[in-house]
Order: structure tokens, then C-alpha cells, then sequence
């Protein structure tokens, strides 16, 4: 599980916070870590008499890029030896989404800008365009929130019993097996208005609706550590509740899938990411 982590870094704080996790779980097994920064070139045009002067400045900003990457480097190498830097100066995305192809990156590592979920409403160009395009799971860590374990100790997965869902139910509980980790399913569901206002067939919906998860995974049952919870609500809001409910260091989630519980960025997946206050995983499917 995840044999390729790549982490981007651009030095910040939150950055700093996903380096830990990123480290935390190359820690596991023989695993690979790589740390990657992109330099932004300096967006100005130098006086025609003077070309040297925009590359001098490139030359500086990679210069002192490549310092403050040794320093981090050394820093993480005391818990993942193995762990490898990386500095280039282009355009942060795109030589991003090539460094995941290069290095064969299973796992790609980001943190998140802002804090609360308003000034989260735009995670950043960089996150954005990865959740869209990257070849590999991306797992956003939200610069602020409660203290969560870097290897996590409880996880929380919502379903809709799509395909990307299902996709993203075995990750979860694979990734429950390696760290020993309890793992909750939730399915939210909502009353049609067109039925609510019947109460015989309100309630008939809402008792076949609570028990959807043990029909369409009845293998959950067999799992000790997992959990599910089927609860009537908003997608979003019910989700968020739970994860701070049972105090989850994770949140799995597809980035795609049918309905309400996971629709492509725009709807409940990309809400989920902007105001979450735990690292959240987002698998898009294969």
C-alpha cells in the first residue's frame, strides 16, 4: 500500500505539517519518501540592458531553495533515511504532475493554504489542478484543526455504493489493516420532500435505507475494527459531524462516484476537502 511517497513542499508552515505526515507513512515497510519544491520564476521583464538581472535572480531563489531543502532534508532523514529532495524552477502543477510519473509516485502528499472553511474556499492552483489530474491518490493536510495521528488511528470512509465508493472502501480498509486502525462507514442519505410528507412511507425509506451498508458490503461484518453508520442528513455535514465525532486522523473519500456522497470537485468531495479540519485522501477511480 503506497510504496511511492512524493510530498510538495514550498516551506511553509503547512507544508512543514505535511512533511510529518508524508514521513510518518514512508516509515512503513521499504518505502520510498521524496521531497519536492518548485521554484516559481521571477515574473517581471528585466531592463533590455540588463538580461543578467532576471537570471541572476532565478539563480538566488534556486539557490536558497536548494539551502532550505538540505535543511528540511537532513531533518527527516532522522526518521526516514532513505528520504531523497528535489528542487526545480518551472511552473509548480505541471512539474508536479511529471514528477509523479517519473518517480512512480503512489501516493502524493500536499498541504493545504488559509484557515476556515471561508478562506479555504480556494485551496490553491497547485491542489486543485492535482485532485483534477493526478495520476496517483492525493492526501490534502489542512493547515490548522485538531492534533490528529500522523499513522492513523481511526479513518472515516462515506459511500454511496458507487463504483469509485466501493474503489475507495477497499483503500480505506486496507489502509485500517496496515496501521491497525478502527475504519467507520458512513452513508448519509435525505428523504425526498415528495415523501417525507408521508409518514408511513418515510419511515418505510428510512429503515431500508439504514440498512443498505449490511446488504451491499455484507463483508464488513466480518471486520472487527469497522464500523458503519447509515444517518440521515446532508452529505457534507454528516460526514464532517462523524469525524469529529469518533476523533478520525483520516478521511477517505472518492473523488467521483454517483450521487450526493461523492461527486466530482464542485460538489461533496470537493466541500469535504475545503473544510475539513483532518488530512483528507482522495482516490479517483481507475
Amino acid at each position: 500500500m503506497f510504496q511511492n511517497v512524493l510530498c510538495a513542499v514550498d516551506f511553509s508552515a503547512t507544508s512543514e505539517r505535511a512533511v510529518e505526515h508524508a514521513a510518518a507513512w514512508a516509515q512503513l515497510g521499504d518505502r520510498t519518501l521524496e521531497l519536492f519544491h518548485v521554484v516559481d520564476p521571477p515574473i517581471f521583464m528585466a531592463p533590455p540592458e540588463m538580461p543578467e538581472l532576471y537570471f541572476s535572480i532565478e539563480e538566488s531563489m534556486l539557490r536558497d531553495a536548494e539551502e532550505r531543502m538540505g535543511t528540511l532534508l537532513a531533518r527527516v532523514r532522522k526518521s526516514v533515511p532513505s528520504a531523497t529532495g528535489r528542487v526545480s524552477c518551472g511552473f509548480p502543477a505541471s512539474l508536479l504532475l511529471e514528477r509523479i510519473g517519473a518517480a512512480k509516485a503512489d501516493l502524493v502528499v500536499i498541504g493545504t493554504h488559509g484557515r476556515g472553511a471561508i478562506s479555504r474556499t480556494i485551496l490553491g492552483s497547485v491542489a486543485d489542478r492535482l485532485l483534477r489530474t493526478s495520476p496517483a491518490p492525493v492526501m490534502l493536510v489542512p493547515p490548522d484543526g485538531r492534533s490528529v495521528a500522523l499513522r492513523p488511528k481511526t479513518i472515516v470512509t462515506p459511500t454511496d455504493f458507487s463504483p469509485p465508493a466501493r474503489e475507495a472502501l477497499v483503500i480505506a480498509l486496507a489502509i485500517a489493516h496496515e496501521n491497525d486502525a478502527q475504519l467507520h462507514v458512513v452513508h448519509a442519505y435525505e428523504i425526498p420532500a415528495a415523501v417525507a410528507h408521508d409518514e408511513s412511507l418515510a419511515r418505510g425509506l428510512r429503515t431500508a435505507l439504514s440498512g443498505q451498508i449490511g446488504i451491499e458490503h455484507p463483508e464488513l461484518s466480518r471486520e472487527a475494527n469497522v464500523h458503519t453508520h447509515a444517518r440521515e442528513g446532508a452529505a457534507v455535514a454528516t460526514i464532517l459531524a462523524l469525524t469529529e465525532e469518533v476523533k478520525a486522523d483520516l478521511v477517505v473519500i472518492a473523488s467521483s462516484g454517483r450521487g450526493r456522497v461523492a461527486t466530482l470537485l464542485g460538489g461533496v468531495t470537493d466541500r469535504v476537502t475545503r473544510t475539513a479540519h483532518v488530512p483528507v485522501l482522495v482516490l479517483r477511480p481507475h
